[in-house]
């Protein structure tokens, strides 16, 4: 038995081994553009929420009745007092 035929399999093996690195590195490639795609919708969805929940505070904030407030201003002044 010659060297040829176990060089040409080795050659074989070795253009297979190849090419499925070059498709696992394609893949893994694309992959990661996938998943950066995904976190930055869900970055823009949280985003919104968060707008979302500010602007419920605000509309919140703005309810709130003047007497309530009216009878939490003296002890939030002894509170920023006492702060000092």
């Amino acid at each position: 038995m010659s060297a040829t035929p176990i060089v040409i399999f080795g050659l074989g093996a070795l253009g297979v081994f190849v090419i499925v690195q070059i498709y696992r590195t394609i893949a893994m490639v694309r992959g990661s553009n996938s998943r950066k795609q995904r976190f930055d919708k869900v970055m823009q969805a949280e985003q919104a929420r968060m707008e979302v929940l500010k602007r419920q505070a605000d509309e919140a904030a703005q309810s709130v009745p003047t007497s309530i407030l009216d009878d939490t201003l003296p002890e939030l002044e002894l509170d920023q007092k006492a702060a000092a």
